[in-house]
C-alpha cells in the first residue's frame, strides 16, 4: 500500500504522510516530540517507548521492500526510520549511519 502515500518533509521537525489519490494529510510525525527546549533534555514525552530526536529532515528514501522510510535530520545530525505500515517512528538515533556502514565492511 506504500504506492498510495507520499512522505513530505518541511524545514522544521515534521514528516508528513499524504494520501496520493486524495491529497489528504494522513498524519504528521513530530520528529522532536520528545525534546524539551527549556531544559534541552530528551525523554519519552509521548509514551511510545522511543525517543524522537530529529530536526530539519532532508531526503526521505523508501526501502526497496516498502516497509520503511528513512530521513536524515540535519539539525540534530541523526537519522529517523519510520514504519510505513503504522506511520510511526521505529528508530531515531545518532551515529546509526556510521554503525551500519562499519558493519557492512
Amino acid at each position: 500500500m506504500i504506492a498510495n502515500f507520499m512522505w513530505l518533509i518541511y524545514l522544521d521537525n515534521t514528516l508528513s504522510v499524504v494520501e496520493l489519490i486524495t491529497g489528504k494529510l494522513k498524519k504528521n510525525i513530530n520528529l522532536l516530540a520528545d525534546y524539551d527546549p527549556v531544559s534541552g533534555e530528551f525523554s519519552d514525552n509521548d509514551g511510545n517507548e522511543k525517543i524522537a530526536l530529529g530536526g530539519l529532515p532532508i531526503q526521505t528514501p523508501v526501502s526497496p521492500d516498502g516497509e520503511y522510510v528513512v530521513t536524515a535530520n540535519t539539525l540534530t545530525a541523526t537519522i529517523t526510520i519510520v514504519d510505513t505500515e503504522t506511520d510511526t517512528m521505529s528508530l531515531s538515533t545518532w551515529g546509526a549511519c556510521f554503525r551500519l556502514r562499519r558493519s557492512a565492511v
